[in-house]
C-alpha cells in the first residue's frame, strides 16, 4: 500500500520530469536528448504498460505527449498518440496505416523513416523538429507549419503537396521532395540540396529567402516569386523553367540555372555571375535591372528586351 510519502515522492518526480522537458523542448530543442528520454520510459515500462495509462492524463502536455510515444510503443495502439496536444513526442516510427491526419503539436522532435505517415495530411504546427527519410511522407499533404526546422532525406516527401510556411527553416537533402508542389512559403529560409526538389512544381513565395545547392531544383518548374531573395548555386536548378518574378532579387552563381529557360521578369533585381546562366534561354524582361559578371550568360539565347536596364561587372 502507498504511503502519503509516496505519493508526494512521485509527484515531486513527475514536477521534475516535467521542468526538464520544458528545458528541453522549449529552450534547447534537443532532439537527441527527447528521443532518448522516450526510449528510457519505455524500457522502464515494458513489463506494465498499463501503468502509463495515468500519465495520459497529466496536467503537463509534454508529459502526456512523451507517455503516449512510450504506450504506443509497448501496445501499438495509436489512439493517444493521435488526441493529445503533444502526442508522439520523440517517437521514432517506422510503419503506420497510410492517410493519417494531424492537426495539432503532435510527433514533434520524431524521427520517421520506412512508409511512416504515406499519404497523410498535416497541418497545425504537428512534425516540427521532426527528421524524416525513407518513404516516410510519400504523397502527402502538408500545410500550415507542419514541419517547421525538420530535417528531410531519402525519399521522405516525394510527390507531396505542400504550402502555408509548411517546411519553413527546413534541411533538405536526398530526393526528399522530387515532384513535389509547393506554394504560399511553405520552404521559406530552408537549405535545399543534393537533388531534393527535381521535377518539383513552385510558385507563390514557396522558397522565399532559401539557399539552394546541388542540383537540387533541377528540371523544376517555378512561378510567382517563388525564390524571391534566394541564393543558389551549384546547378541548382539546371533545365528549369522560370517565369512570374519566380526569382526577384536572388543572387545566383556557379552554372546554378545552365540551360533554364527563363521568362517574364523572372530574374528582376538578381545578381548573377560565374557561367549561373550558360546556355539558357531568356525573354520578356526575365533580367531586367540586374546585375551580371561578363560570364554569366554564356552561350544563352536572348530576346525580348530580356536584359533592360541591367548593368555588366
Amino acid at each position: 500500500m502507498k504511503t502519503e510519502q509516496d505519493i508526494q515522492d512521485k509527484d515531486s518526480k513527475t514536477k521534475s520530469l516535467g521542468s526538464f522537458l520544458e528545458k528541453l523542448v522549449h529552450e534547447k530543442g534537443n532532439g537527441n536528448r527527447i528521443r532518448q528520454l522516450t526510449k528510457i520510459i519505455t524500457e522502464a515500462y515494458k513489463e506494465s504498460p498499463e501503468n502509463l495509462i495515468e500519465y495520459l492524463f497529466n496536467e503537463n502536455e509534454l508529459i502526456s505527449g512523451i507517455a503516449s510515444s512510450a504506450y504506443y510503443n509497448l501496445t501499438g495502439d495509436l489512439k493517444p498518440l493521435r488526441k493529445l496536444e503533444y502526442g508522439g513526442l520523440g517517437i521514432s516510427l517506422v510503419n503506420t496505416p497510410s492517410g493519417l491526419s494531424f492537426g495539432k503539436k503532435q510527433l514533434w522532435f520524431s524521427k520517421n523513416s520506412g512508409r511512416a505517415f504515406a499519404y497523410s495530411n498535416n497541418s497545425g504546427k504537428s512534425f516540427r523538429f521532426s527528421e524524416n527519410s525513407g518513404d516516410s511522407f510519400w504523397g502527402s499533404k502538408n500545410r500550415g507549419y507542419s514541419f517547421f526546422g525538420s530535417e528531410n532525406s531519402e525519399y521522405s516527401f516525394f510527390g507531396s503537396e505542400n504550402s502555408g510556411g509548411s517546411f519553413g527553416g527546413s534541411k533538405n537533402r536526398g530526393y526528399s521532395f522530387r515532384f513535389s508542389e509547393s506554394s504560399g512559403g511553405s520552404f521559406r529560409g530552408s537549405e535545399n540540396s543534393g537533388g531534393s526538389f527535381w521535377s518539383s512544381e513552385n510558385s507563390r513565395y514557396s522558397f522565399f529567402g532559401s539557399e539552394n545547392s546541388g542540383g537540387s531544383f533541377k528540371y523544376s518548374k517555378n512561378s510567382g516569386d517563388s525564390f524571391g531573395f534566394s541564393e543558389n548555386s551549384e546547378d541548382s536548378f539546371r533545365g528549369s523553367e522560370n517565369s512570374g518574378g519566380s526569382f526577384w532579387s536572388s543572387e545566383n552563381r556557379g552554372y546554378s540555372f545552365f540551360g533554364s529557360e527563363n521568362s517574364g521578369g523572372s530574374f528582376k533585381y538578381s545578381k548573377n555571375s560565374g557561367n549561373s546562366f550558360e546556355d539558357s534561354k531568356n525573354s520578356e524582361n526575365s533580367f531586367r535591372v540586374s546585375e551580371n559578371s561578363e560570364d554569366s550568360f554564356e552561350d544563352s539565347k536572348n530576346s525580348g528586351n530580356s536584359f533592360e536596364d541591367s548593368k555588366r561587372f
